[in-house]
């Protein structure tokens, strides 16, 4: 890993005043850091984009923060939420999945996740190896949370007990995750809210509704609405023609219901109301 550094001024322009309060601001100009993660699998090379709030690394417990895989993600997306777990003291992590924002792939800008989707496991598992923690809470959004649970499926070990989901589409979800969840304890708090890219009628939002249905006692799975989360979009001012993953930023945001509900779920591995 890179030594951390500030980041560059230029990379603020996605605070807006409607978006961020004038503390949030503060904080971001004077704790984000960034780091750089050189990762070598057997098939690929990778340079991961990370930026980090964190007020101690080692003694906390940490929380890795994964964007989904659509037109317009980066680790900008949730940095709302990331400010309020830092607030409460834990090492927050929001990473560029391959291929998106700043992250390379043999060099790469703007690489197809097909490109690497056989190395996700293993991406992960030396991801939080650099890092330097034992266990991540994870909080990831559609492709992000398919990464997880491919991970979990192979490296339950580098997980603690409760993860959050969103509109988690996956191609296929292997019997072992199920298994792992079960072994080790974890909980999922799942939330879908349906549109064009995120329908019902997709793999993922089957798997977890069958399980509602049956009251499995690891999952919350609810269906919300953009009163409760919502995106707001807003041009990068730095896009690069060509690289379509970077026409757009995206910050997803939060109301206090679902707040208060996340915080409790991540300290106590507890479902509470919603």
């Amino acid at each position: 890993m890179e030594p951390s550094k500030s980041v560059d001024e230029a990379e603020f322009d996605f605070i807006k005043k409607d978006i961020f309060s004038e503390k949030d601001e503060i904080t971001l100009r004077t704790k984000l850091r960034v780091e750089k993660l050189q990762i070598t699998t057997k098939s690929h090379q990778y340079l991961i984009n990370m930026r980090i709030l964190a007020p101690v690394i080692k003694g906390k417990q940490s929380i890795l923060f994964l964007h989904g895989h659509g037109d317009s993600p980066s680790w900008r997306s949730w940095i709302k939420l990331a400010l309020i777990f830092y607030e409460l003291n834990y090492n927050c992590f929001l990473i560029d999945s391959p291929g998106f924002g700043n992250s390379l792939v043999d060099g790469i800008e703007g690489a197809s996740f097909k490109t690497w989707h056989d190395d996700g496991p293993e991406l992960y598992k030396l991801m939080i190896e650099q890092i330097g923690v034992k266990k991540v809470f994870t909080i990831a959004r559609c492709g992000g949370a398919a990464l997880t649970i491919r991970a979990i499926c192979k490296y339950p070990e580098l997980f603690e007990a409760s993860h959050i989901f969103h509109n988690n589409m996956i191609s296929y979800v292997p019997e072992i995750f199920e298994i792992n969840l079960k072994k080790n304890k974890m909980k999922l708090f799942v939330t879908w809210n349906e549109d064009p890219d995120h329908l019902k009628l997709s793999v993922g939002y089957k798997w977890y509704n069958k399980r509602r249905k049956n009251k499995a006692d690891y999952l919350n799975f609810m269906d919300i609405t953009e009163e409760d989360y919502f995106t707001h979009y807003f041009k990068n001012p730095s896009y690069k023609k060509g690289n379509r993953r970077l026409i757009h930023y995206q910050i997803m945001d939060f109301s206090q219901k679902y707040i208060d509900f996340v915080v409790y779920f991540i300290a106590n591995n507890k479902f509470k109301d919603f």
